[in-house]
């Protein structure tokens, strides 16, 4: 609801109905704090985005193919610690 009445202060339009640069524009607008600090209108949508992508972490990293990626092996005594697997590129 935040994101389609902030599209329409914007963009006179719902969020479905703004053009792929509009929509991309708010995201970004929205996938930063820094840019709430700026324009306080986004602070609901920052925080909102915020969240959704903790929560999509969370989901990965406690679903099957997370846990594999993490190669996380169970309760198991470690004598070092390898570090993270690194990250792609891609």
């Amino acid at each position: 609801m935040w994101l389609d009445n902030t599209c329409s202060d914007r963009y006179d339009k719902p969020y479905l109905d703004c053009s792929p640069e509009q929509q991309k524009e708010i995201l970004d607008k929205i996938a930063y704090r820094k840019n709430a600090a700026a324009d306080s209108s986004l602070s609901q949508g920052v925080e909102f985005f915020s969240f959704l992508r903790n929560m999509t972490a969370d989901g990965f990293f406690t679903s099957e193919i997370g846990i594999k990626y993490l190669g996380y092996i169970g309760s198991t005594y470690l004598t070092e610690f390898p570090g993270c697997p690194p990250v792609s590129e891609a």
